[in-house]
């Protein structure tokens, strides 16, 4: 099986929520299996399985989550039962004596993890049979996103109808379609499905129930299917040459810059915010300020921002004084570490200042105090350890504490967003019931800090869908509660409010004065 499978198999057996007590395989290899589904022509074939091979060779650093993986040493302890393939459409059927040896172990969930529709599974399993997709579907998953550059492709968990249809959506993520490979944008996608089928299972351990009805529809899993044809392959592979020409010569000749532009007299969701007013604060060549936090203070702000060096290779944080006439002061440092530092989330509590800023590299979330503001802070508890995590995000709502920061799902994508609730800020904090509460490109990273208006809650997130730190959306939480988070988007901000922007990853505002982040890229000289 695909090492993605193997992956999931082995999260299952090592849970405390879910364990494997039968595997039902096809007689039949999975080649002879794929080779009885209509496909394209050989010379079609020839070309995928010599693009597939040339692609992953130069961009997949790692085994390929759709390498061949032995699933069996998974399965040491499961009985397996062999069934025949339905070879006139490709439908696997279960023949009566195969249904009555399943029903004996009283499953909950039946998976199918293979290639054409499952029949008769859905009466198997209490809770159904369950399929994960990739993209639409076709002869290579996510091929449609890749060549008309879509900038995600989904998975889905689906739960299947009783001819093996796509019935329901259960649960769903996201990861942005690579412009220049696709397997490694696929790869990425793979390893994000297992996290997904893994959050479903600890959650029906805990209700014992399907869960809401999704508002989601099923048109990302929908067709037309793509063939792998020859045109469409050559096409493809010749854009995607392009691109990556284009991408090498321009990081020869070009450096990306993060700049800072900030506003007194306006707030997050002001209808008529227009960032291409605000004040902008530009680095120096050699240097970049980024994640902007702001406390203002009379008519003078507090602008806290990660200071990252070129040449030093890691971030400190700085601080830079503003004033609401676009005066503003050289940033001085005020934390600086062996390891990389970035989004300082400042945050007031008990009458003092207090920051949580990123500290992934160590391993650690910790908590700041300001022991003279805004200059001086000091360590005064390790909020969690053993937690690689960015951007972490600590408010109050409803006389409790909450923190919401992202963990990888895929290894160095930082998408997997985890909720933690506690009585005040020192904790001690608590996992939420459904983490990790989203999975996903898009908005599975804080932004900024949440803020309230009009009674309601509003939380930043990052859009990572172009690239990292492409856009912002405004996300309302509708429901925050120990048991229960939904949150809906309400307002996306894109980097077209000033020229040449490329990305905008952070919005921050005290109700006085508002600060973003843009993205641009500045010339060698």
């Amino acid at each position: 099986m695909p090492v993605w499978v193997c992956r999931l198999l082995e999260a299952i057996r090592g849970s405390d929520v879910a364990r494997l007590v039968v595997a039902v395989r096809l007689s039949d290899s999975e080649r002879e299996v794929r080779d009885r589904v209509k496909r394209p022509g050989l010379f079609g074939r020839w070309l995928g399985d010599l693009y597939a091979r040339i692609d992953s060779a130069r961009f997949l650093r790692r085994r390929s989550e759709l390498a061949e993986c032995d699933s069996l040493r998974f399965l040491e302890h499961c009985p397996v039962l062999e069934v025949q393939l339905d070879s006139w459409n490709g439908c696997i059927s279960l023949d009566a004596a195969i249904r009555a040896q399943l029903r004996t172990f009283d499953l909950d969930v039946l998976f199918h993890l293979g290639h054409g529709a499952l029949r008769d599974g859905t009466s198997l399993a209490r809770f159904g049979a369950w399929a994960v997709r990739h993209g639409r579907e076709g002869d290579r998953p996510g091929l449609h996103e890749f060549v008309t550059q879509r900038a995600t492709t989904d998975a889905g968990l689906l739960l299947l109808g009783p001819n093996g249809e796509k019935g329901r959506l259960l649960g769903s993520t996201r990861a942005g379609t690579d412009p220049i490979s696709l397997h490694r944008g696929m790869d990425r996608l793979y390893w994000q499905s297992v996290h997904l089928v893994m959050k479903e299972l600890r959650r029906l351990h805990r209700e014992r129930s399907f869960p809401p009805a999704k508002t989601d529809d099923l048109t990302a899993f929908a067709g037309p299917p793509q063939s792998l044809n020859s045109f469409l392959l050559i096409w493809s592979l010749a854009g995607a040459a392009r691109r990556a020409l284009y991408q090498r010569a321009r990081d020869r000749w070009a450096r990306e810059q993060w700049f800072i532009a900030y506003q007194f007299g306006s707030g997050a969701s002001d209808a008529g915010l227009d960032l291409s007013r605000f004040h902008q604060i530009t680095p120096p060549p050699d240097r970049t300020w980024a994640d902007p936090f702001i406390v203002t203070k009379g008519d003078r702000a507090y602008i806290f921002v990660e200071e990252y060096l070129f040449q030093e290779h890691r971030g400190a944080l700085a601080v830079i004084e503003a004033d609401s006439q676009g005066n503003w002061t050289e940033p001085r440092r005020i934390i600086e570490r062996p390891y990389h530092l970035s989004y300082p989330y400042v945050f007031p509590w008990n009458g003092s200042w207090y920051m949580v800023p990123e500290s992934q590299e160590n391993g650690t979330i910790q908590l700041f105090r300001a022991s003279v503001f805004p200059d001086q802070w000091d360590v005064i508890a390790i909020l969690m350890e053993g937690i690689r995590a960015v951007d972490t995000t600590v408010f109050e709502w409803a006389s409790r504490w909450w923190m919401l920061t992202s963990t990888a799902s895929t290894g160095r994508t930082f998408n997997q967003l985890l909720l933690f609730h506690a009585p005040s800020p020192l904790g001690p904090w608590i996992a939420h019931d459904h983490n990790p509460v989203l999975i996903d490109i898009i908005g599975g990273r804080c932004a900024g800090r949440p803020f309230v208006e009009g009674g309601k809650l509003f939380r930043p997130a990052q859009d990572g869908s172009r690239r990292y730190g492409y856009a912002i959306q405004i996300r309302q939480i509708v429901t925050l509660t120990p048991e229960r988070f939904e949150e809906r988007v309400v307002a996306s901000l894109y980097p077209d409010w000033d020229k040449g922007l490329i990305g905008t990853h952070t919005l921050n505002t005290d109700g006085r004065a508002t600060v973003v982040d843009g993205l641009r890229r500045r010339w060698n000289r």
